[in-house]
């Protein structure tokens, strides 16, 4: 079974920390380029849209 959404957005937010302390300002394009590579099936793409998510909040 899934992960609550709670924990979800914690661990995309935690994602997005350290996507931006490793890439900088780069982190939301980079994130955007990942997502887009993804196939359209891929469960990887709804974690992604959280990441990125977080990222345009901070």
């Amino acid at each position: 079974m899934g992960m609550s959404l709670e924990l979800a957005n914690a661990r995309a937010f935690e994602e997005a920390e350290e996507r931006l302390k490793q890439y900088g300002a780069l982190a939301p394009d980079l994130c955007i380029e990942e997502y887009i590579a993804l196939g359209v099936e891929s469960p990887r793409r709804q974690e992604l849209t959280k990441v990125i998510a977080a990222l345009s909040m901070m």
